[in-house]
Order: structure tokens, then C-alpha cells, then sequence
């Protein structure tokens, strides 16, 4: 019957059940509760300390108090679910609020980082005006790095690549660690592209660029003229 921050036991949900009613009495507003839910809640504590207490007792205990007991208790779990949710819901409510009522304090995640280093890109093959490569972290894992959710890839036509990203021409973005890009068909045989890349993360907060790759075409083949493409 627990869950999470109400104890299983009877006594120690007694005890929760106490704690939290103590402490949306006097301000229940200030946790986003009403002061008929708090009436609600005493009436409930009051009915399942008083059958806890019957089912107990040695003079009183018996079938009977022992399943009045556990019914009510099933009703007190309910309600206190119910209004834990609201009060951590609640805007206004405080970690210092849900410590001192019981409740989890839930942990904000951790931002993940744009990354810090840049991928190593490798050339798989060309075939025709289509080049595929491969990201890599350096590493013989072909997974991408930890906290990194694609890449950026980026293009140049040109004898040498420019040092300034601005020369560059945006081919688009991908998930995987493998994949194809395709030039036209009527780039000239001696042209040579540079491919470069970069690694994003989740909120596409992108790292340093790798060491651009090059390579110079042969004679020219009917190829689609396109940009970022994933390989199967």
C-alpha cells in the first residue's frame, strides 16, 4: 500500500497522516488546498486513527475492527495521494513546505551541456556525386557520445576550406552517425568538397566543428542533387 513517501506500515502511515494534516491546518491555502479539504481530511485522519486504534487494542480487536481498519486506511491513502498531488502541483509550495509535510522532493534535471569536443568524421565511400561518411567519438563505439542527440553538417566547393564559418554551406542536421550526402551531377570532375560536422545536443546547443574532410571527384555521374541524406 505505500506509495513512495506514505509508509507502508500502520503506524508509520499514522504518523504521516498526522504530520500532514498538522501542517495544512493553520495555512492551507498557502500549499493549494482549501479549508474544506482540510475539514475532509480531519474528518478521514480522524475516522482511521480511531479504527487503527479498535483494531489494535487487544479488547477490541477482532475480525471485524481488523477489516474496518484496512478499509479505511485504503480511504486515507486515497485522500492523502490526492491532496499530495495538489500540493505539489501548487506553484506557491516550497521544497521546505514538502520536506516539512512528507512529501518527495522531486530533483529538477540536470541540464545537459552543449558538448565540448568535436566528432572525428571519417569517408565511407563515394559513389558518384554521393559521399557517404561516418561520425565517430574517436572511440570503436559507433553510438554517438553521451549527452549528444545529432549532428550539424556542414559543406564547402572549394580547393581549400575556409577558416570562417561563414564560407560554409549548411547541408542539415542528423540523428544518426552515418549518412549520405549528395552534390549535383553537373559539378565539374577536379571539383574537391569539404565536409565538416558538429555535435548538438538535446536542445541543439552545438560543440566545436571536426577537422574538415575533403574529397575530389572524378568524371561526373547522374546523381541526384541534394542535401543531407540518412544512409539505410
Amino acid at each position: 500500500m505505500g506509495h513512495g513517501y506514505l509508509p507502508i506500515t500502520d503506524a508509520g502511515l499514522l504518523a504521516w497522516t498526522n504530520n500532514f494534516l498538522l501542517g495544512i491546518q493553520d495555512t492551507p491555502t498557502a500549499v493549494g488546498l482549501t479549508t474544506v479539504q482540510v475539514s475532509a481530511y480531519d474528518l478521514a485522519y480522524s475516522e482511521w486513527r480511531d479504527k487503527l486504534a479498535a483494531a489494535v487494542n487487544p479488547s477490541t480487536r477482532g475480525t471485524l475492527t481488523v477489516f474496518a481498519k484496512n478499509e479505511i486506511k485504503k480511504q486515507i491513502i486515497s485522500i492523502s495521494r490526492e491532496y499530495a498531488a495538489i500540493v505539489q502541483a501548487f506553484p506557491g509550495t516550497t521544497d521546505e513546505q514538502r520536506v516539512s509535510l512528507g512529501l518527495t522532493v522531486r530533483k529538477s534535471p540536470a541540464p545537459i551541456p552543449a558538448p565540448d569536443f568535436a566528432p572525428s568524421m571519417d569517408i565511407v565511400s563515394v559513389n558518384g556525386r554521393t559521399i557517404t561518411v561516418r561520425l565517430h567519438d574517436g572511440s570503436p563505439n559507433r553510438a554517438k557520445p553521451a549527452g549528444v542527440a545529432g549532428a550539424t553538417v556542414l559543406s564547402y566547393i572549394g580547393q581549400t576550406a575556409p577558416d570562417e564559418m561563414g564560407g560554409w554551406k549548411f547541408e542539415g542536421g542528423t540523428t544518426r552517425t552515418m549518412f549520405e550526402v549528395s552534390f549535383s551531377p553537373t559539378l565539374e570532375p577536379g571539383a574537391t568538397v569539404w565536409l565538416a560536422a558538429f555535435w548538438t545536443n538535446p536542445r541543439e546547443k552545438s560543440g566545436p566543428a571536426c577537422t574538415p574532410v575533403s574529397v575530389t571527384f572524378g568524371a561526373a555521374a547522374l546523381n541526384k542533387s541534394g542535401t543531407l541524406k540518412l544512409a539505410a
